[in-house]
């Protein structure tokens, strides 16, 4: 009974938004080719040739609209998991939540998804609305309205150069508009990452939201505590490594999000320090350098982990409290979202390095350059001097030394000992040059 009212109220939802797509031709849209992955273009005409729709879709032709080369690509068609894998011999199924195929093409991986219908009672949610699962395929039409925006509703088709929109994501994309799809609270209580999606995506197209995208999210942050940490961190190392860090803080804090994610003091120097950080992380993605995301999360978590540490010192002697307070704040942390065991080892190290960066001596030195995050620790140190206005000459020396080659490594270690004036530090630890 279920599944005749479903379909039904399916039918009646149609027939009132029975819009005709719009078909973007080549001369209007003028994409790039150039920009499109050749493999992808492949993997369409061989489902082509099997019988089946593909269209290159999402995130892909966004960017390319924009002149942004996509960092990979994703492609939708009408044949099912199963099909896909029987027509590709190097590709595999994935996913528990939603099915899709990898596709190794020329040693790229091609992702590969299957229409999905509009909502049903076959879907599994959670008590908030959130999709658990749901693999129930439909066709292109119903596939456009399950997208999160609609400027990630584009469908690319490969062979004929045009562009089906069933959603105006063109025009909001020329017009710089982040747009949902559907009604606003109900898409983010089915996947809340979208939340997150819409910051990014205006943030990278220096966009404007739309005030229907944008209310409902003050009040739904609470919901991305049910999200499974692993796409959570995912979502948050994409938003704070897109070259516009310093602008989502601001918009994940303002509307309460970040807060939902980490730990969080409504302190001056916790904004202060973490802006130094990310503006110098945004100066790195612009000039095409990679971000370390362990780098970023122990930025996120030092200012909580120093103020503890000077805490504890009262008590217990300078490492050993540094020591507690890692462990006390990382598992705080980890009852809000829990980090990868890889990530939390590694914030570790940056942490600990730190106060023996003031300690100057041979055997120190030897042992500091061999350590895995050494670099990422001093460019911590350096980030760290630079908001505390101390140590800056000795970071300083830190940083150079990072990036030299280990003859030039040999020579500065040398230098400094032989003539200790080389380096003159302000506020150093007493011992620093010991």
């Amino acid at each position: 009974m279920s599944s005749i009212i479903t379909k039904f109220f399916n039918k009646i939802y149609n027939f009132c938004n029975n819009k005709k797509e719009k078909i973007i031709y080549s001369k209007n849209h003028k994409i790039n080719i150039s920009l499109i992955s050749k493999n992808a273009i492949k993997i369409c005409k061989k489902l082509r040739d099997c019988g089946y729709e593909a269209y290159i879709v999402g995130g892909a032709i966004r960017d390319i609209l924009v002149n942004i080369k996509p960092k990979d690509f994703d492609i939708a068609t009408n044949a099912t998991p199963d099909e896909v894998k029987c027509i590709f011999r190097k590709s595999r199924i994935i996913g528990k939540r939603f099915k899709i195929v990898h596709v190794i093409m020329n040693q790229e991986l091609v992702e590969v998804s299957t229409f999905r219908t509009l909502p049903s009672s076959k879907q599994i949610l959670d008590k908030f609305g959130r999709i658990i699962r749901d693999n129930n395929f439909g066709s292109q039409k119903e596939d456009a309205e399950r997208r999160d925006f609609t400027i990630n509703a584009l469908y690319y088709d490969p062979i004929k150069e045009d562009i089906i929109d069933f959603h105006n994501g063109f025009k909001d994309l020329k017009n710089k508009n982040i747009v949902i799809i559907g009604d606003a609270e109900k898409r983010y209580r089915e996947d809340p990452i979208r939340m997150l999606r819409a910051f990014r995506f205006a943030s990278k197209l220096n966009a404007k939201i739309s005030d229907n995208t944008l209310k409902p999210i003050r009040n739904l942050g609470f919901l991305l505590k049910n999200i499974p940490c692993s796409r959570l961190l995912d979502e948050i190392i994409k938003i704070f490594s897109s070259g516009q860090a310093v602008k989502n803080l601001d918009f994940l804090i303002n509307f309460g999000l970040y807060q939902q994610i980490f730990l969080y003091v409504d302190k001056k120097n916790y904004k202060e320090f973490l802006n130094i950080v990310l503006s110098y992380t945004d100066k790195r993605v612009l000039i095409g350098k990679s971000i370390n995301p362990s780098f970023l999360l122990a930025s996120i978590l030092w200012p909580l982990v120093y103020d503890l540490w000077q805490i504890i010192q009262k008590k217990e002697k300078y490492i050993p409290a540094l020591v507690i307070a890692t462990k006390q704040i990382l598992e705080k942390q980890n009852k809000k979202m829990n980090l990868q065991q890889k990530f939390c080892s590694e914030i570790r190290e940056i942490f600990f390095m730190q106060p023996r960066f003031e300690k100057i001596n041979k055997k120190n030195i030897s042992k500091m350059i061999k350590q895995n995050k050494f670099r990422a620790a001093c460019n911590f140190f350096l980030l760290q001097s630079i908001f505390m206005k101390k140590n800056l000459q000795l970071a300083n020396w830190w940083m150079l030394l990072a990036n030299s080659n280990e003859l030039e490594k040999e020579k500065m270690i040398q230098e400094i000992f032989n003539n200790k004036n080389l380096l003159i530090t302000n506020n150093c630890h007493k011992n620093a040059l010991s």
